[in-house]
């Protein structure tokens, strides 16, 4: 199963989520596009507004690009965790001993997610966040834009007053809602990570039995994806109308798409320990076991130390056997350490990476980026 069979298989998103998807937009952005066009600033600068509604790239990516990926990623998320937690105990992979342990583990998630109490909390917090940051985070210079003039008496205007109390509140209550619900898994791993987990070296996976959290890790790459899309776009409004340069970000770039990739894989790490044992403890066995056979097989095909030994060698079954030996010591020896193929984690990278590339149309020209692809590969 590939990252495309999981996406579409799980069913976690129809008709009634693209629904919310709209009506979610139509209460943040819509009102926006309305007011400003009254307001005459949502397309045209003037002497006075120099950011308009649609030219603002951090307002319409966070608004039209971020949330619904946030949003799509909720029920993808939560359906793929769901599957996790039910795989651990149909799988076997936690021990009978362990049935209790593992239970008040996934029950305090489900508790945790959905409790009245955390929701009040993320209420307030995204408001509190706004508050002191998102307002500093988005004043390019003081440049006067739709939703704030900065120069005079005028401040914040009515499209910037439904934008921080109500787009941006929705938006980021969201965000932090899935950054809580990463936080509990998380800890939920490391919780279970401390069992006394049953790793098969020998599972065909590759990953002892585990590479399902691999899957289920690799789509918090969504909200990574949501987050860099809403620092790309305000890299380009400050490149764009603070005059700064693309270079002045570039290890910021590099910096934001490291550190997201390794914050939503180091849950991963928890298993580790899990799957080194078990893979050095089978590389002995296999390696005594397969010492075993191959002496008995030069023993009676090669030293002919077997008395009345007529059978046929083409075609024997023995050969067959001391082959398939040899490919189950090669997987025990190719198990990875992390429940995650290095594919996957390329996959996961280019996600992180795809919302700063329209960055390069702000210091390159088309032709220029185009001719350099083709350089690339020629």
């Amino acid at each position: 199963m590939n990252i495309a069979d999981l996406f579409f298989k799980s069913q976690t998103y129809d008709r009634d989520t693209i629904k919310k998807i709209f009506l979610i937009i139509a209460v943040s952005w819509l009102p926006l596009l309305i007011i400003s066009f009254f307001s005459g600033t949502m397309l045209s600068a003037d002497s006075k507004i120099k950011i308009p509604f649609l030219y603002d790239y951090l307002t319409n990516a966070r608004l039209l690009i971020s949330f619904p990926v946030i949003f799509l990623s909720i029920s993808i998320i939560n359906n793929l965790i769901s599957k996790s937690f039910d795989q651990f105990v149909s799988a076997e992979i936690v021990r009978t001993e362990d049935l209790r342990k593992f239970k008040q583990i996934s029950d305090t998630y489900y508790k945790l997610k959905d409790s009245k109490i955390s929701n009040i909390i993320i209420f307030f917090l995204s408001y509190l966040w706004i508050y002191f940051f998102w307002r500093n985070y988005e004043d390019i210079s003081g440049l006067n834009s739709w939703k704030l003039i900065s120069s005079g008496n005028e401040g914040v205007q009515l499209a910037g007053y439904w934008y921080y109390i109500v787009s941006i509140p929705v938006v980021q209550i969201f965000m932090f809602k899935m950054i809580w619900t990463f936080l509990l898994w998380s800890s939920s791993l490391y919780r279970i990570a401390k069992l006394n987990l049953n790793i098969s070296s020998s599972s065909p996976d590759g990953a002892g039995g585990l590479a399902f959290l691999g899957y289920t890790q690799i789509f918090f790459g969504l909200l990574g994806f949501a987050q860099n899309v809403t620092f790309s776009a305000g890299i380009a409004d400050k490149i764009v109308y603070n005059n700064e340069s693309f270079m002045d970000y570039r290890f910021n770039i590099i910096l934001g798409i490291i550190s997201v990739s390794l914050i939503y894989i180091v849950p991963l790490l928890f298993f580790t320990k899990h799957l080194l044992n078990a893979k050095l403890v089978t590389l002995f066995e296999y390696s005594k076991l397969g010492l075993n056979y191959g002496t008995s097989f030069e023993n009676k095909w090669i030293k002919k130390n077997m008395p009345d030994n007529s059978e046929p060698l083409l075609g024997n079954a023995d050969i067959q056997s001391l082959a398939d030996m040899s490919n189950s010591v090669k997987m025990v020896q190719d198990q990875l350490i992390i429940p995650l193929r290095i594919s996957t984690f390329i996959a996961f990278f280019v996600v992180l990476i795809i919302p700063y590339l329209p960055l390069l149309l702000l210091r390159y020209t088309s032709e220029e980026i185009l001719q350099g692809i083709l350089n690339f590969f020629v």
